[in-house]
């Protein structure tokens, strides 16, 4: 029994008690305490999905950011790319704003002619 259900148990009894002299109360308890176990048993099942799920995308997906495997995939990219790694300084140094274009047309706006 769950702390749940065993909390909903408890607030089923009181709620007996104090109701005592009600004809119906007896019924009204059992139906509250079924209901209780059909809610405990559907989340019950809800959480059994949710972690087979889970698994059932983790475990795939694991490997594909294990931090080793990026880093080897990058170096693999770079390489094949002929690209070179980037240095410490490259990394961290802020780029230049590129400079600001100049106009071309006759209107003095700035277009894409050259």
């Amino acid at each position: 029994m769950t702390e749940r259900v065993k909390a909903a148990s408890l607030v089923a009894v009181q709620t007996a008690i104090e109701h005592a002299d009600d004809p119906r109360i007896l019924e009204v308890t059992i139906d509250l305490g079924k209901l209780e176990g059909m809610w405990a048993l559907l989340f019950g099942r809800r959480e059994d999905k949710q972690r087979e799920h889970t698994r059932l995308v983790a475990d795939p997906w694991r490997p594909l950011i294990d931090r080793d495997a990026v880093a080897a995939m990058v170096d693999t990219f770079r390489a094949a790319s002929a690209s070179p790694k980037p240095t410490a300084t490259a990394t961290t140094s802020a780029r230049k704003p590129s400079p600001r274009r100049k106009p071309c047309c006759p209107s003095g706006t700035t277009c894409a002619c050259t």
